[in-house]
């Protein structure tokens, strides 16, 4: 364009600038298109938990540092008085959660704890599945949970999902998280609503087994259960020499939770797990238990 117009380079920058200026100043008298502001709760918790699990996969400290600084932000932001919202942004937050929300936002947490363990985390885990609990599931003895809570606004249909669709399904993520956290802390309420959505969803599970990857997944592990290890460890050196043990095992339907032995108020069965002579290993499948290993070679042997 300078050599069509006979310009200098800089000449035809400084056009170009004014024209780009003059096209701005009569496009701001159009109205703008509408924004999509919003954060949406239940999309933000499968990106934490993809996070934490990458993280872990890959001993990425920056990937659970973005896990974390989003979690921080849904509980300042999106965590109201024991409640869910279902999205936040620049009017605030706003409608009550639904099952994804929640059963989502678990299954983040149980990811997370995994990184490393938080009083606030677990207590918030245990909030969620009571609510699920007390909020969604079909109290009527058919089993699953509803997408909208009991005090919802009533609606033509109440829906109980079952199948994917673009996100996981709620009830899937709600029954597989319910069983983590039952048999790490021994909630056996958690493990029977979970088993009570499986029996509720089996037939359409053998109509279209396609469509049903997360109750599936959930389905087996209800079947043949996960293990879960619990360590508890003295300070960092010895939690450095426990996870060196564990390279690669986050992967194998292992659960890892290091638990440092000073650790206050936790869950009745996890106080117990505590050694006097220093760090200490409990390997569980579901709700059975080998003796404590206090060795890290040797819970690495065993494992693999």
């Amino acid at each position: 364009m300078a050599r069509e117009l006979g310009l200098t380079r800089d000449q035809a920058q400084a056009r170009l600038v004014q024209a780009r200026g003059k096209l701005f100043e009569a496009r701001s008298t159009r109205i703008p298109p509408g924004l999509d502001d919003k954060l949406l709760t239940a999309w933000n918790a499968l990106m934490i938990g993809g996070l934490a699990r990458s993280a872990r996969a890959m001993q990425a400290p920056a990937l659970l540092a973005h896990a974390e600084t989003a979690l921080d932000y849904m509980w300042r932001n999106v965590w109201r008085d024991g409640r869910l919202q279902a999205k936040a942004g620049a009017d605030s937050a706003r409608f009550p959660g639904y099952l994804d929300d929640n059963a989502f936002l678990l299954d983040a947490l149980l990811e997370c704890l995994q990184c490393r363990w938080s009083k606030r985390d677990i207590d918030w885990a245990v909030q969620l599945a009571d609510a699920l609990l007390a909020r969604f599931e079909d109290n009527g003895g058919q089993g699953g949970f509803f997408f909208t809570a009991h005090d919802h606004e009533r609606l033509i249909q109440r829906s109980k999902p079952w199948t994917d669709d673009a996100t996981p399904s709620g009830n899937g993520i709600a029954a597989r998280a319910l069983l983590r956290l039952g048999h790490l802390l021994g909630e056996t309420r958690y493990v029977d609503a979970a088993e009570r959505t499986l029996r509720a969803a089996f037939s359409t599970m053998q109509q279209m087994p396609l469509a049903c990857a997360s109750l599936q997944r959930a389905l087996n592990d209800f079947l043949h259960p996960r293990t879960h290890v619990v360590i508890r460890h003295a300070d960092v050196q010895e939690s450095n020499a426990w996870q060196a043990s564990l390279q690669g095992m986050s992967m194998r339907r292992i659960d890892i939770y290091l638990i440092a032995a000073d650790a206050a108020d936790l869950p009745a069965i996890l106080r117990a797990q505590t050694h006097a002579s220093g760090g200490v290993a409990y390997v569980c499948r579901g709700s059975q238990c080998l003796p404590p290993l206090r060795d890290a070679s040797a819970l690495g042997s065993y494992l693999a």
